[in-house]
């Protein structure tokens, strides 16, 4: 097997980033569903595990119909049976809703920037190889950012672990920021494409 390509910097730095970030994203997904399953006392949340099962464009327009009836819907009935319902934090859960919203578009965009990366620092002969260690990463830590809060919150607050996975993403961005200036840097004979030549 050619180890050369593990040895490089680029794409060792490209794995090591991709292993953290899904840490940190992790353990945020893991905590902002205990906090809301700790604030309104409903699981609802957990049945997101099963949306692999539906095709995607369905998926996108039931959630897009859903998160519009659920606002209109809280926003036309502010009835204190309502309110019951979430247990008196209507707000809270109103603003949790919006913050797994932008998550979720933040992550869409990480995703994409990074398998753009990734198909530009892999040669063309070992892109199979690269492509099973990097499913790989995703397929162990994202079990074990999960893992890990559930450990931590037995010990500490849902709020201090969302702090704690927010630092581990804004180190990860901080520290590979000179990586993606450089891999957007056009090079002699390419023009300024992040795709390079197709």
């Amino acid at each position: 097997m050619n180890t050369g390509l593990i040895k490089q910097r680029d794409f060792f730095l490209l794995i090591l980033g991709k292993l953290v970030s899904l840490l940190g994203c992790n353990m945020q997904r893991f905590a902002l569903s205990l906090y809301a399953l700790s604030l309104t006392g409903s699981a609802t949340i957990f049945a997101t595990g099963y949306i692999k099962k539906i095709k995607v464009g369905r998926l996108c327009y039931m959630s897009f119909i859903l998160i519009a009836i659920s606002i209109l819907v809280m926003a036309l009935i502010p009835s204190k049976a309502m309110i019951r319902t979430f247990n008196g934090h209507l707000i809270p859960y109103i603003v949790l809703s919006i913050i797994s919203f932008m998550t979720g578009v933040l992550a869409t965009i990480a995703n994409i920037a990074m398998g753009t990366i990734f198909n530009q620092v892999t040669p063309i002969e070992l892109m199979g190889r690269t492509s099973t260690v990097f499913n790989l990463a995703v397929t162990i830590f994202i079990p074990i950012g999960q893992m890990l809060f559930g450990y931590l919150y037995d010990i500490i607050s849902a709020s201090y672990v969302i702090l704690v996975s927010g630092a581990i993403l804004i180190f990860t961005i901080k520290r590979y920021k000179a990586l993606l200036t450089e891999l957007d840097e056009p090079e002699d004979g390419m023009e300024g494409n992040v795709l390079g030549e197709i």
